[in-house]
């Protein structure tokens, strides 16, 4: 009958914890209102509970609403059954402002995911929702996987004598998961150790976590040109195919979203693995989410947890775009040795893989160039192999299997390329 707020690592089975008490408290059918609410940060999420909810009641006749857009503005609450909402705080507010939604019969409250609902802007909305479930006995309850301080104030202030659950310690990790940070130097090198990462001991399915929709599209076609199987992510897939492996290509900027995403695999009790890489422009970030690792049993380097601590939230770095499209000095080395190169099949060894692969993207579409990654030669035992002078060295191996079409001037070719790379 209290108020409570839990907190435990993301896959421990918080949904089931607040959905089954829940449901088995509530008597279905009714027509005296709705009865409980639920309210979810993202709409992915909210979808991912009501399929969950109805897992739960199937065979009973409980009547569970995901607050979805058309709800939200058209739905007549009125004369709709509805023993629990699952909503958005947008939503669920829009519904209560304009629709006339009535929620003074609400039993039992429920914020998940507390931490993002208090940091993502959406505390007017939270305001709303609490205020309009105005039963006397109305119990509240907060889920969280992190519990900063800042959230835990805010959270009091909607809370009556609450009941504090902590399971293993605040903003900690599942040690099921094993983690490791990768420094890769620099924008480049993250999309190298990737690529070395799916090659080499990658337990896929993988769910790759980068800063923005702009870059998650860069890294889409980078890694489909790979010919790996790479497809749009969505919140659900975690749940539906399991999640092996997390990947934060982009640092996260704060430990609670640290724990967040990387939770997204070894849930319900299973093994997962997260990989973090990290450049020199995520210094600043490194001693939080390291603190988050050590806390969870994981190795950290001494220097790392040495760092001064983060005393100040900061801004998100500016990066560099994901693409291995070359410059213009890459284009001038490679063109002034391509000329001898039309017509022959050579064997040469690269110096810069990420650039080269950029320069035969641009122009297999005249070349019909073929990639092949045989074997490294060792330049020592096999210095007659660095070929084309120094513009290549050692790296993969590339063999030009087919001449230009008739009437490509190769030095019409090197405009247009140059053209492609920069844009009109």
């Amino acid at each position: 009958k209290r108020d409570c707020f839990a907190c435990a690592p993301t896959g421990s089975g918080k949904t089931l914890a607040f959905l089954c008490p829940m449901l088995m408290k509530i008597k279905p059918g009714l027509k005296n209102g709705v009865k409980a609410v639920v309210l979810c940060p993202t709409r992915e999420l909210a979808a991912q509970t009501a399929r969950e909810c109805k897992k739960l009641v199937k065979g009973r006749k409980f009547y569970i609403k995901l607050m979805t857009k058309e709800l939200s503005s058209c739905g007549d609450f009125e004369k709709m059954p509805c023993d629990l909402i699952i909503s958005t705080p947008f939503r669920l507010d829009f519904a209560i402002r304009k629709r006339k939604l009535d929620l003074s019969r609400v039993k039992y409250l429920v914020l998940d995911e507390a931490d993002k609902l208090f940091e993502l802007g959406f505390v007017e909305q939270n305001d709303s929702v609490v205020k309009a479930c105005s039963k006397t006995t109305v119990v509240r309850t907060l889920f969280s996987a992190t519990l900063p301080e800042t959230v835990e104030k805010l959270a009091s202030t909607v809370m009556v004598d609450a009941v504090r659950i902590i399971i293993g310690r605040k903003n900690s990790a599942s040690k099921m998961i094993k983690q490791k940070l990768v420094f890769a130097g620099s924008e480049k090198g993250k999309l190298l150790a990737i690529r070395q990462s799916f090659s080499e001991s990658l337990n896929p399915p993988a769910l790759v976590f980068v800063q923005s929709k702009e870059r998650a599209k860069e890294l889409y076609k980078e890694l489909a040109f790979d010919d790996i199987k790479v497809d749009v992510i969505h919140a659900d897939l975690s749940q539906q195919q399991g999640i092996n492996c997390v990947i934060n290509y982009d640092f996260p900027e704060s430990a609670a979203a640290y724990v967040h995403r990387i939770g997204r695999s070894g849930r319900a009790g299973r093994p997962g693995e997260a990989v973090t890489f990290f450049t020199e422009e995520d210094k600043s970030f490194l001693r939080n989410i390291a603190n988050v690792m050590a806390a969870s049993g994981c190795e950290v380097p001494s220097w790392i947890l040495a760092l001064p601590k983060l005393r100040k939230r900061k801004h998100r770095p500016q990066r560099d775009s994901i693409s291995t499209i070359p410059d213009d000095r890459h284009y001038y080395l490679f063109f002034s040795y391509f000329k001898e190169l039309v017509g022959k099949e050579v064997t040469v060894e690269l110096k810069n893989d990420l650039a080269i692969r950029g320069i035969l993207r641009s122009v297999d579409q005249y070349l019909n160039i073929k990639l092949e990654n045989i074997r490294v030669v060792d330049q020592d035992k096999y210095p007659h192999m660095l070929s084309v002078r120094n513009c290549f060295i050692r790296g993969s191996v590339v063999r030009y299997v087919q001449l230009p079409p008739d009437g490509v001037d190769i030095d019409i070719l090197h405009d247009a390329t140059r053209r492609e790379a920069r844009g009109p």
